[in-house]
């Protein structure tokens, strides 16, 4: 089933286990000062800090109680904030175009995923539901079926075949400066060295390529070689 949003927390190298999943009840997401809600299909709109009315939401949203029989994550608000988002903390110029046109922040809020054991042969169906004011029986069993379709989703096959196979070929990609644009801006920060203004800066240089195959199987690749 495809979704249009979905998550992978992962341990690295550290040996855990890694979370995956793709069914949010809610979605929250901020461009500037304009933050965004999504629950179904309602949406809502409001202005502010972005960092405040996230605390809001994961405030309304409540806190899962600990249970030493599911350890590690078990339910919440997982997604990411931008470099971006330093601009609500600091004043700093926008001198960059901003053609990715991606949320500053986005989090997703979920309440069913998978766990998947760091041996990979054994993948546990989460559910964590918010208890409503239907009868203890009538929520139990619900929650029964949505762990039944959640273990159906799971033996599908992957689309597409092997996702390890959909990525490979040539790739031809493309920079969004040329070498000497990328060159007068490495001397230019030497400059500033030099006065004592800065003592380090990261300079950063972005390629893209058309991508022709399952993003998962590139972020598979990607993985393996960090």
């Amino acid at each position: 089933r495809r979704s249009p949003y979905g998550f992978i927390l992962e341990s690295g190298r550290t040996g855990g286990p890694a979370y995956v999943g793709a069914a949010p009840f809610r979605v929250w997401q901020s461009k500037g000062r304009v933050c965004t809600t999504i629950e179904g299909k309602d949406e809502s709109v409001v202005e502010g800090d972005p960092f405040e009315l996230l605390e809001e939401e994961l405030n309304a949203a409540g806190r899962l109680q600990p249970d030493e029989r599911l350890p590690g994550f078990r339910g919440g608000a997982v997604g990411y904030f931008s470099y971006d988002m330093v601009r609500h903390l600091e004043h700093l110029p926008e001198l960059t175009t901003d053609d990715p046109a991606l949320p500053d922040a986005c989090f997703l809020f979920v309440d069913r995923f998978y766990r998947i054991d760091p041996t990979g042969n054994l993948l546990t169906c989460i559910y964590t539901p918010r208890v409503t004011d239907a009868p203890p029986d009538d929520q139990y069993a619900a929650a029964l079926d949505v762990l039944q379709d959640m273990s159906a989703t799971a033996d599908q096959p992957a689309p597409n075949g092997t996702v390890r196979a959909a990525v490979g070929g040539d790739v031809t990609t493309q920079a969004n400066m040329s070498p000497q644009e990328f060159a007068a801006i490495v001397e230019r920060a030497r400059e500033y060295i030099l006065a004592g203004d800065i003592f380090q800066v990261n300079l950063s240089l972005r390629f893209a390529s058309e991508l022709k195959g399952d993003p998962l199987g590139l972020y598979e690749v990607l993985r393996e070689v960090n």
